[in-house]
């Protein structure tokens, strides 16, 4: 019989310890250690009891919980701390992730809620206990971000199936889902974890450590994904995406990166970084607008010409505007064209199956447009 998670609760409300500790004692997977009635109460009793989580209320006399689950962290760094916050503590909330909390709950919760998050927090720790290490190879990678300042450009398409290109030619590749609040790569190429960048984060981003916050799509593909939760993504800091893509270069040999449809700091730093920006424009006059206004805005930031690439996506020969008007009204000589295939783009997204890993869609004109890409 595998060993039970031994639990450690800290509140400083004697019945809400006691409605936690009654319900995980249900639970034979469970063990509760032990109480804490106050951030003070819980550092000295954790001295001397072992434990796997810490359930960490926030608000508590003599020491809270974000300067409890900073010491306790620091004695004893293999402790996973869940935090226990109401709504309107959420910028305490932000603070506990930061110092290396591994999850959070809103009170009030429902007992259920509360075992999913124990369950998820064990999931990612044992994730990150057994991957295997990298192999140590030097690589110099290159980046390349897919941009569109206008929604619906198929982002995340293009960028993981360029990714998986990339792959099949015998490359080795990392996607990073930079979208942070509505990533969609962990949806495109049917991965499913609770590994994110959110972990990179709390555990600090070394390149010894990196390849615990990587999933596989398949050997010497990866990808890291965007925050499980939309709120989470305001701990992802500039220096966090300047961390991930410098090392990102040490291990991979291409870097794809997923951006959002924003111009903010984390964006603009991922671009900085870019050895080419892929920039997404549907043949339509709404985003030809935005399309020329982004490409002026980034030729603003002095970016040498060959960084920044026009691709027209969804392009129906038939239905979209003529490329020859495109080019004249974004000013532009050359630039990339993908097909439009709604039936194969979508049945590829509801599979959760990547194009150009499917040897059976080489017959389309978005497959074939994709796999003619060449950049560098």
């Amino acid at each position: 019989m595998e060993s039970k998670i031994r639990i450690f609760v800290v509140d400083d409300t004697q019945e809400t310890r006691e409605l936690i500790g009654q319900y995980l004692g249900f639970d034979e997977k469970y063990e509760v250690v032990g109480y804490g009635e106050s951030g003070r109460d819980a550092i000295e009793k954790l001295k001397k009891i072992d434990t796997d989580i810490v359930l960490m209320d926030i608000n508590m006399p003599d020491i809270n919980g974000l300067e409890a689950t900073e010491i306790i962290l620091k004695n004893s760094p293999h402790i996973m701390v869940i935090i226990m916050s109401v709504q309107k503590e959420l910028e305490y909330l932000k603070k506990a992730m930061i110092l290396g909390a591994r999850d959070y709950i809103i009170k009030p919760f429902d007992m259920s809620v509360l075992d999913e998050t124990i369950e998820r927090v064990i999931e990612k720790n044992h994730y990150r206990a057994h991957v295997s290490k990298a192999p140590e190879k030097k690589y110099e990678g290159k980046v390349v971000s897919v941009f569109s300042s206008s929604g619906g450009a198929g982002k995340s398409v293009i960028a993981s199936n360029y990714g998986a290109k990339l792959f099949k030619e015998g490359s080795k590749v990392l996607i990073v889902d930079l979208d942070l609040l509505f990533g969609d790569i962990g949806l495109m190429a049917n991965i499913k974890s609770n590994i994110t960048v959110i972990e990179a984060i709390n555990e600090g981003i070394h390149k010894e450590s990196f390849h615990h916050y990587v999933n596989s799509i398949a050997d010497n593909f990866d990808c890291i994904l965007a925050p499980s939760k939309p709120e989470l993504s305001e701990y992802v800091t500039v220096e966090h995406v300047e961390n991930i893509i410098k090392i990102s270069k040490e291990l991979y040999d291409y870097v794809i990166i997923d951006l959002p449809v924003n111009f903010d700091n984390r964006t603009l730093k991922a671009m900085d970084l870019s050895d080419r920006i892929i920039y997404l424009i549907t043949p339509d006059v709404v985003s030809l607008k935005n399309g020329r206004l982004g490409i002026e805005l980034m030729r603003s930031l002095n970016y040498e010409d060959n960084k920044i690439i026009v691709g027209i996506n969804k392009y129906n020969k038939k239905l979209s505007l003529n490329l020859a008007d495109v080019k004249k009204v974004l000013k532009l000589g050359e630039m990339l064209v993908f097909y439009e295939d709604i039936r194969l783009v979508n049945d590829s997204i509801n599979r959760g199956q990547l194009i150009l890993l499917n040897k059976g869609n080489r017959s389309s004109k978005f497959y074939k447009s994709l796999e003619g890409v060449v950049i560098f």
